[in-house]
């Protein structure tokens, strides 16, 4: 068992007494090596705190609730080989180390915890908090939230009313099954794009519309918009767009406070990104409504493709591997490779050409 010398302080007095330390594995011994005063003492390891870390080659620590005992430690290997026999005492007091052994690294270190902390609520937390919620709001709550972020953003979609219903009318040819009240609305925007509202509402642009050359692919973007609107998607994306704001209304019962924050958040829709996850998963979803009605899912592809021509050609591999990392959407050439993918999987499924779908569909387009 290693020795060390040390200095003790017993809490009564000033007097300091020259010891000789020995440790265990459960205690810390002291006996005196001063003839005027015999000092046997056995710490247990336990009760051991305040540990000062100030000094680089020593050390010091308290026992005792009403009467502090103090032991100095100042020989480096000493100290030393106590951090080793007890790990536990070198943990105990690392912010007091750090405090007075520099205020600078205190606050460096304070704000590298804030930081990651705040780090941890934004991105990690909140978004978790505010997505378990979505889940529990009911479907008749969502439908009149959906409502009212629609009310919002109409005046300002250039809204096609025949268009709309000839949209409807072939929405309705295809079969699709689904607990939202769907309602389609044309835009005569020129934009390439198309999203859902929670509750059940898909609005589609003109620009997107006039890239498509089938009924089919019309037929797989609305079942892709409507695997959103099932999932939840829109709503789960605001949500976490929204963290920070919905997290306090919870947490406050405000529950009038979140529609208001979704309300006023509706025009983040058009531009809301869905994660890659989501995509996928509309994607899948998508391909699951088109394959139950016996709807050729080769549509879903040719959209896709209608979607990458309206995109830049990139040819450089490492600008292309740089953008699937960093995509919140998924590369439409995944996209494409996914979907044949799951093609192949059913090649053998029988699909049926809709006549009342092709037939509104080149009403559409004529108009």
């Amino acid at each position: 068992m290693k020795q060390i010398h040390g200095t003790y302080f017993d809490g009564l007095s000033s007097k300091p007494f020259n010891v000789i330390v020995s440790l265990s594995h459960s205690t810390l011994k002291i006996i005196s090596t001063e003839t005027d005063r015999v000092i046997s003492l056995s710490w247990e390891r336990a009760r051991i705190k305040n540990i000062d870390f100030s000094s680089t080659k020593g050390m010091q620590l308290q026992y005792g609730d009403s009467t502090k005992q103090t032991l100095i430690i100042d020989d480096e290997s000493g100290s030393k080989y106590i951090k080793e026999m007890f790990p536990e005492i070198s943990r105990q007091n690392i912010y007091n180390r750090l405090l007075k052994d520099n205020i600078f690294k205190t606050v460096i270190f304070s704000f590298i915890v804030m930081i990651g902390v705040a780090f941890l609520y934004f991105s990690v937390i909140a978004p978790y908090i505010s997505q378990k919620v979505v889940n529990l709001i009911p479907l008749d709550q969502e439908i009149v939230l959906g409502d009212k972020m629609y009310e919002s953003i109409e005046p300002y979609l250039d809204i096609d009313e025949d268009k709309s219903a000839t949209i409807n009318r072939f929405y309705k040819s295809l079969h699709f099954k689904s607990d939202y009240p769907v309602e389609v609305i044309y835009s005569n925007s020129n934009e390439v794009n198309a999203f859902a509202i929670p509750g059940g509402k898909i609005v589609i642009h003109e620009g997107l519309v006039n890239r498509l050359h089938s009924w089919e692919e019309l037929a797989a973007l609305i079942s892709h918009e409507l695997a959103h609107v099932e999932k939840r998607h829109s709503l789960k994306s605001l949500s976490r767009n929204l963290s920070t704001y919905f997290v306090i209304s919870v947490i406050t019962t405000d529950i009038s406070g979140i529609s208001t924050v979704f309300v006023e958040n509706a025009f983040k829709l058009k531009k809301l990104s869905n994660s890659r996850s989501f995509e996928q998963e509309a994607d899948e979803e998508g391909f699951k409504y088109l394959v139950t009605q016996k709807i050729n899912p080769k549509g879903m592809v040719d959209l896709f493709k209608a979607l990458q021509n309206t995109s830049p050609d990139i040819d450089d591999k490492n600008v292309k591997k740089a953008l699937k990392i960093i995509s919140t959407h998924p590369l439409t050439e995944d996209r494409i490779n996914n979907m044949e993918r799951m093609i192949n999987e059913t090649k053998n499924q029988h699909y049926l050409d809709n006549s009342e779908a092709k037939e509104i569909f080149l009403e559409l387009i004529d108009n």
